[in-house]
């Protein structure tokens, strides 16, 4: 087992294996239900078109651990992921809570 990653990437080429490890082309984000009710993120203009990505919550709380439905920027987000490219230009991501697992095909709170 390696201690961290420099270790296990060390490994990887000395044996020429890190020609191998593929990096996925377009970077994404998982979403999950978050700890605070809004979050702000500051885009340095140095690395990002985007001056600030918002995370903001509605009906969260401990038992609202499930996400019924969310959205990017005003726009249904049908997916559990967003591209990086989407978090440099800035934006909204708003997630809505319930307390119970949705059903496969609901995309609506109760």
């Amino acid at each position: 087992m390696y201690r961290n990653l420099s270790e296990f990437i060390a490994r990887l080429e000395r044996e020429g294996e890190l020609q191998r490890v593929s990096v996925p082309v377009d970077p994404v984000y998982e979403i999950t239900a978050p700890v605070f009710d809004v979050v702000r993120i500051k885009l340095s203009p140095t690395y990002y078109s985007g001056k600030e990505f918002v995370i903001r919550t509605y009906n969260n709380s401990k038992s609202n651990c499930y996400i019924r439905k969310s959205s990017l920027n005003g726009k249904p987000l049908d997916t559990f992921w967003f591209y990086h490219k989407d978090f440099a230009k800035g934006g909204t991501l708003e997630l809505w809570l319930d307390d119970s697992f949705p059903e496969a095909d609901s995309t609506s709170i109760k």
